[in-house]
């Protein structure tokens, strides 16, 4: 385990500085609310976003539809199309091979399975307000997760057919998005964008990301949840995004998401905007943060809310070395590498080291390590030859495959030292062997 560097008052306090902008420049248990409710994850935690060159935040006045020569039209409509089987849903194995921690801790392969079947044949049939009728997505305190308490019992008295949970879909979209055959992405994806047309901040958030990530956001397919993120931005900025399902547990993340949008530009005013929404994602957990302090304070004295479902203050990294799951600002580590990112492009080195410090040690991320090390090298202080190494072994460690391919140049130059012995320079060789092993196996794309 890698020891904090900081502890979680002094990262806290530090976040928050750093987000601030310059003067010169222009876990394997399900957390859940106090209701008792699961929080789900949200896909793609540790995900640096991607470079990408736009000079505006997303297009709004993109067109309905656009036509490739010899490619069919594509319109805000084409992931609400059904264009998927049964055959595309995996068999059982598929399911019992990821229906586990960390990923989720309280879902069966039966149950993902019988979910995703059943969603498909709705999907296929695609009836008069089929979506509405199927799925439960208004969250009560009577619910068992997300969606199948109370919604789920007054559908069913409607309907005469027990619902599909929103909280179950969302982690077999997430699951189907790791499974390369057939239609099943794209199943993943029909999926998804109907839960953002029912409003579950969770999978809204998860669409726009992988729009993101995929550098299409700003095309027609993602028009649903670019509206849909701005309905949730406009609650958050009202004050009124805390109630039940409107993404209250997920402000602090939504603020993420729309720094990475953002930063994505890589123009100054982009970074400027970037700054401003990354500050006000701390702030928004800060403000969570003590909420929650306050209320474990209260336990005591008759409240009515047990210490166990009282939300707390995230704690530093556990003693596996496993950075812990923080349900209500789960892209924490994407805060800071894009805070650190956007320093370095303003040339505010110092403060860039210090925001990959705090992904290195604080959140345990390789790509902060690898981060910390550039930053090192750049700035060349004396003494910092022996941090940057280390910081660089830990990276390459992690399965970060450029570090692991600079270790093992390093130890292939070393190799070729004068004056080594036959031993020390076979034990040279073998070591870069070993890094450039694990830079191959890294880089390589994972099979499904």
């Amino acid at each position: 385990m890698l020891s904090p560097k900081y502890t979680c008052a002094q990262c806290a306090r530090r976040l928050g500085q750093l987000s601030r902008p310059a003067r010169l420049s222009t876990t394997t248990t399900t957390t859940t609310r106090p209701s008792g409710i699961p929080i789900p994850r949200l896909s793609h935690t540790h995900t640096p976003p991607p470079p990408a060159a736009r000079s505006r935040l997303y297009s709004t006045t993109a067109p309905t539809a656009v036509r490739g020569k010899g490619r069919a039209v594509v319109t805000r409509e084409y992931y609400a199309q059904p264009k998927f089987s049964r055959a595309d849903v995996p068999p059982l194995e598929f399911w019992e091979a990821r229906a586990r921690p960390p990923l989720v801790a309280d879902l069966g392969a039966d149950e993902c399975l019988r979910t995703a079947r059943a969603y498909v044949d709705a999907a296929r049939k695609d009836g008069p307000g089929w979506r509405e009728r199927l799925i439960a997505v208004k969250e009560t305190p009577d619910d068992d997760g997300g969606g199948k308490g109370a919604a789920a019992a007054a559908t069913t008295m409607t309907t005469g057919k027990t619902p599909l949970s929103a909280y179950v879909l969302h982690y077999v979209a997430s699951m189907l998005w790791q499974n390369h055959a057939g239609q099943s992405r794209f199943l993943a994806m029909h999926i998804l964008r109907t839960l953002t047309v029912l409003g579950y901040a969770p999978s809204l958030l998860t669409m726009v990301r992988l729009g993101l990530m995929s550098k299409r956001l700003d095309q027609p397919p993602f028009e649903p949840a670019r509206e849909a993120l701005e309905r949730l931005m406009r609650r958050i900025g009202d004050g009124n995004g805390g109630r039940g399902g409107e993404g209250g547990d997920f402000a602090a993340d939504a603020c993420t998401l729309r720094a990475l949008i953002y930063a994505a530009e890589e123009t100054h005013a982009g970074d400027t905007e970037a700054l401003r929404w990354l500050r006000r994602a701390y702030e928004t957990d800060a403000a969570a943060n003590a909420a929650a302090a306050t209320a474990a304070t209260t336990t005591g004295s008759g409240s009515g809310v047990s210490s166990a479902d009282a939300p707390v203050p995230t704690p530093a990294a556990g003693g596996d070395g496993v950075p812990p799951f923080n349900p209500r600002w789960q892209w924490k580590l994407s805060f800071a590498l894009t805070l650190a990112q956007v320093r370095l492009r303003r040339g505010e080195l110092e403060r860039a080291r210090d925001a990959y410090a705090i992904a290195a040690s604080d959140l345990d991320s390789a790509a902060g390590h690898l981060g910390l090390a550039s930053v090192l090298q750049k700035l060349g202080a004396a003494g910092s030859a022996a941090e940057r190494l280390a910081s660089l072994e830990r990276a390459a460690a992690s399965g970060d495959p450029a570090a692991a391919r600079e270790m093992g140049k390093r130890e292939r130059y070393r190799a070729t030292e004068p004056g080594l012995g036959r031993w020390e320079k076979r034990k040279r060789q073998v070591v870069a062997d070993e890094w450039l092993a694990v830079a191959d196996y890294a880089a390589a794309p994972t099979k499904v």
